[in-house]
């Protein structure tokens, strides 16, 4: 069985359907409710792939049938080569953009050259514009995101500083 689940396609609409039946207003309070991530939400909530435990405790909350709305991959899909600086899945098709091409390409090509902390921030900005949100909030998701490389950030200093 695979590490991660995704939300297949034809049930993200059931899927975000179910955050209001349940009694969860915004993503923030089910991610809180359930112990997890805003982003580990909002990535099961638009069908990007999460850990299997982490899909089984949404679902859980929100009264799904994990084995009905998880993404069935076919076993001879070709897997393409990643990067390993890219620490999740690539964004290629943003919805909800339009007349946002300028900040989509300075983005995009900030994405494409620059180190981890930077990609980060980049990824977490683009899902919450991708929401329609305009506060700050993404700014903690990412700080969160980049602590289990605080040690790196500091070698890489005392490297720069020699």
């Amino acid at each position: 069985m695979a590490r991660s689940l995704r939300v297949a396609p034809e049930y993200i609409n059931k899927v975000k359907s179910a955050l209001q039946r349940h009694g969860y207003p915004r993503q923030q309070s089910l991610a809180t409710d359930s112990g997890l991530g805003l982003f580990t939400v909002k990535s099961f909530l638009s069908g990007r792939p999460i850990d299997y435990l982490n899909f089984l405790e949404l679902c859980t909350k929100l009264v799904l049938d994990w084995q009905e709305i998880a993404y069935k991959e076919l076993e001879t899909q070709p897997t393409g080569e990643a990067s390993p600086f890219i620490t999740g899945a690539p964004i290629t098709q943003p919805r909800y953009f339009f007349g946002r091409e300028k900040e989509l390409k300075r983005l995009f090509n900030l994405l494409k050259c620059q180190p981890l902390i930077l990609q980060i921030l980049c990824r977490e900005r683009l899902f919450t514009l991708e929401e329609g949100e305009n506060d700050d909030n993404w700014c903690e998701e990412s700080l969160r995101q980049m602590k289990p490389f605080a040690d790196l950030f500091i070698r890489l200093e005392k490297i720069d500083s020699l």
